[in-house]
């Protein structure tokens, strides 16, 4: 891991996370008022993976 930046780590718990790969490198950002974390990596891997639904269900 490389250029490891957090600022603020704090509240809301619901965070903008991005993945991209550039340059043959994975970057990583973490986004939320107040709160950023970002780094590079050579690579990654996944430990677990988590969906939610993107609205509520219609009643």
């Amino acid at each position: 891991m490389t250029e490891l930046t957090v600022r603020g780590w704090q509240q809301p718990g619901r965070k903008d996370v991005t993945v991209e790969r550039t340059a043959g490198r994975i970057a990583v950002s973490v986004r939320a008022p107040g709160s950023f974390l970002s780094f590079r990596a050579a690579g990654m891997s996944v430990a677990r993976k988590r969906a939610f639904p993107a609205a509520a269900p219609e009643q």
